[in-house]
């Protein structure tokens, strides 16, 4: 049931897919790479506190604000990260490129946390938000793609797709933590570092499962007009990782203090979106409306900070 939708903008188009239980085949492609990319994300989270405290600390309390805080900034940047990920995306190199890219960063930077060192892991750490912003945002707007504007069947896409989050979600702090704990543990404290490897195979996993699948996509999600080069995928690779030691500093400054960064930023990119907004009326900006943006932006910037305040 593909075809063509037209916008009060310009026509698109969309490709007639082989349908799969009702919907287009990549749904499901598109399904497991989420899959085993929010397994890769939530399978390390029930971990991560225990470990700073286990490995840096020697399991003393002392050790336990520190990790907690840690553990906030990292969310609260992952949260941030998204909304600069999906403009490179839609403006820069397209959906595809840019899940690319955050998954090889997002597999590198779980790798390297499975190092024994306090930098290395808050390297990681931020190479993984670097990662996550690329990806998260927008495999999520690829599921929309797929259908017409009026497809009666698009909220039950965004449905399956959104099982396959919550399956992720699920299946990965019970499958780590049996690692950790039950098979690979060879003392009193769990097998952390396994945990993070298991996520990292798990990222690579998704990564291969899109870039294999992606040719079923038909062109969905490929890089915008006059952005075909892969010098401008290089290019966005380069500044991504050249991005990294800037989340490692805002890492290292403390919760406190990125909690008055994050509220800053967000509040003038909610004034910049209302201004914008003032001009264009209630049409799309970066794809959605004006009001909804500002919302969003706003919501983002209030989970950040609350994630810092309740770590």
């Amino acid at each position: 049931m593909s075809g063509a939708a037209t916008t009060t903008n310009k026509e698109v188009v969309i490709p007639e897919f082989k349908q799969i239980l009702g919907h287009p085949a990549p749904l499901w492609m598109l399904f497991m790479t989420e899959f085993w990319e929010r397994f890769a994300f939530y399978g390390i989270r029930w971990a991560l506190v225990l470990y700073i405290v286990a490995q840096f600390y020697g399991g003393a309390a002392v050790g336990q604000q520190d990790a907690n805080l840690t553990y906030g900034s990292y969310l609260a940047l992952v949260y941030a990260g998204a909304v600069f990920g999906g403009y490179v995306a839609d403006r820069v190199i397209g959906y595809q490129r840019s899940i690319l890219i955050g998954a090889v960063f997002m597999a590198a930077g779980l790798f390297a946390i499975t190092i024994p060192d306090p930098d290395i892991f808050k390297l990681g750490l931020a190479t993984i938000i670097v990662g996550n912003g690329m990806f998260k945002p927008n495999i999520s707007t690829m599921v929309g793609k797929l259908y017409t504007l009026n497809d009666t069947r698009r909220d039950s896409g965004f449905t399956i797709f959104y099982m396959g989050i919550n399956a992720g979600a699920f299946v990965a702090p019970i499958l780590t933590q049996i690692l950790a704990q039950k098979i690979f543990n060879t003392g009193d404290t769990p097998a952390y570092k396994v945990v993070f490897f298991a996520a990292g195979v798990g990222m690579l996993i998704s990564l291969v499962w899109f870039y294999i699948g992606r040719s079923t996509l038909k062109g969905i999600g490929a890089p915008v007009e006059g952005g075909e080069s892969r010098t401008r995928a290089v290019m966005v690779a380069i500044g991504a990782a050249a991005v990294i030691p800037l989340v490692y500093f805002l890492l290292a400054l403390g919760a406190a203090t990125l909690q008055i960064i994050l509220t800053i930023m967000f509040v003038v990119l909610a004034l910049i979106a209302a201004r914008v907004g003032g001009r264009l009326g209630r049409r799309a900006l970066f794809g959605i409306d004006v009001t909804a943006g500002v919302g969003l932006l706003g919501f983002a910037g209030l989970l950040g900070v609350r994630t810092i305040q309740d770590a």
